[in-house]
């Protein structure tokens, strides 16, 4: 039996517990979903917030469409970092259920997770506050996180050895 400590098993005996602790983190993963659900829903707070400022009348219910497609700067802004976090949902939601489905251990998916979900914060501050080089570099921590489950799930014997 190996006593090596790989990077998934410190952060489940150590950080996690702290983080979360009622939650198994068996289940991380999924309400990592979760959560990344309702920051869709929170992300558009600022987009409704920006189009009725905007607009003489308030707005507008009857067509908010119309209206949030029209945002310039910080609005639009805040527009697309709502759309982006809807896009997320996508393929992490895919790889978290395909990790799940192959039984890939919680101390790969749930780092993974977490992680994700940091990067999508990031990502969301950053868009918010137009600056986009660290912008992009947060989106590519989080997708390379669902890359990593992904290939965790399909051919786990090829996935570096750090996340075993």
């Amino acid at each position: 039996v190996s006593t090596q400590r790989t990077w998934g098993h410190l952060v489940e005996a150590h950080v996690l517990p702290h983080i979360l602790p009622h939650v198994p983190v068996e289940s991380l993963p999924f309400v990592c979903v979760l959560v990344l659900t309702l920051l869709f829903e929170l992300t558009n707070i600022p987009v409704v917030v920006a189009a009725a400022y905007v607009s003489k009348t308030g707005f507008d219910n009857n067509n908010p469409r119309v209206q949030k497609a029209s945002l310039k700067g910080f609005g639009a802004r805040a527009k697309s970092a709502h759309e982006n976090t809807f896009e997320s949902l996508a393929y992490f939601g895919a790889a978290v259920l395909m990790a799940h489905i192959q039984k890939v251990p919680a101390t790969v998916t749930a780092p993974l997770s977490v992680l994700f979900l940091i990067s999508r914060l990031h990502f969301i501050f950053f868009y918010y506050i137009n600056i986009d080089l660290p912008r992009s570099m947060s989106w590519i921590v989080g997708f390379s996180c669902c890359i990593l489950m992904m290939l965790h799930a399909c051919a786990p014997d090829y996935v570096p050895g750090w996340f075993a």
